[in-house]
């Protein structure tokens, strides 16, 4: 949806979140020499400054910039090793501006010279962005059509493509009709690439409850019957409803992640990492987190 912008959310908690299951993925493609394509369905702007006027909503605070500040204090004892390394790489855009990296800038630092990038993004001005993000590098392709067109015709990987890789898909869902149009990708991916990590990410709000529920039994069912290994992780920081932050009014209260054909080491990881930004994050008592796998795992 042209309407939606993600600068105005960037480094929230969910991306937190997002992009440290990103990193812990992408981690582990690099440990061989044989190339990887990582395809990204909804890159962004890729690069966000946070201290521009799309930052007026204070989710950053929340979110990037207070994981960061208990970083820069000094004392990392607390921290998880998957945390360590997400932030490891947000440092490298974060210098004194507060520039926050988006998930092709990210994916861009495990894209080596053997690998294949494949970016699409709709919004002209984003678009734009991404073309001046990516202009020197020779195995990163922008795609300015619609993610889910391209996810269509692109996949599974053909021609000159690696054949193992990670798909990334994080709409807005500011249309309902994105829960089918995921779960349909997904599903056609667990059934045609059989190489391929699939990464899904979801916003917890109160009045998506029921697409959401079915956009998660969906996808378990169908990797169930095709025996593919699946995890679904989430973190609620309140209480769900309508509520005003800093002048702003959100219904986010949380953020899922579905991930399809994980690490072997993933749910190990992620039960370190998210009480550990439960406690960072969390605004209430109502706070959460969860997480629920197929039986292998």
């Amino acid at each position: 949806m042209l309407g939606y912008r993600h600068g105005f959310h960037a480094g929230n908690f969910a991306d937190v979140v997002k992009h440290s299951v990103l990193v812990m993925e992408l981690g582990r493609f690099v440990l061989k020499d044989t190339p990887f394509l990582y395809f990204d369905t909804h890159g962004g702007r890729g690069i966000y400054d946070l201290n521009s006027e799309w930052a007026e909503t204070g989710e950053a605070e929340r979110g990037i910039k207070r994981l960061l500040s208990l970083s820069f204090s000094g004392d990392s004892s607390g921290i998880p090793d998957s945390c360590k390394f997400y932030l490891d790489i947000v440092k490298k855009t974060w210098g004194s501006g507060s520039v926050y990296p988006g998930s092709p800038l990210i994916a861009s630092y495990f894209i080596r010279e053997q690998d294949y990038g494949v970016i699409s993004e709709l919004h002209p001005k984003d678009f734009k962005a991404l073309e001046n993000l990516f202009r020197h590098s020779r195995n990163i392709h922008l795609h300015f059509k619609d993610g889910f067109e391209r996810c269509r015709s692109l996949l599974p990987p053909r021609g000159n493509m690696p054949k193992r890789g990670l798909l990334l898909l994080d709409p807005s869902y500011e249309l309902p009709e994105d829960y089918s149009l995921v779960q349909e990708a997904v599903k056609r991916n667990i059934k045609t690439w059989t190489a391929g990590t699939i990464l899904l990410w979801y916003p917890l709000i109160e009045r998506r409850a029921g697409l959401i529920e079915n956009l998660k039994s969906g996808i378990a069912d169908f990797a169930g019957k095709e025996n593919v290994e699946w995890l679904v992780c989430e973190l609620a920081v309140r209480k769900p409803g309508l509520t005003e932050r800093d002048g702003h009014q959100t219904s986010l209260y949380g953020t899922g992640m579905i991930i399809v054909r994980p690490g072997w080491k993933t749910r190990d990881k992620l039960e370190e990492l998210l009480p550990f930004y439960q406690k960072i994050f969390a605004e209430d008592d109502c706070s959460y987190f969860k997480i629920e796998s197929s039986g292998s795992l």
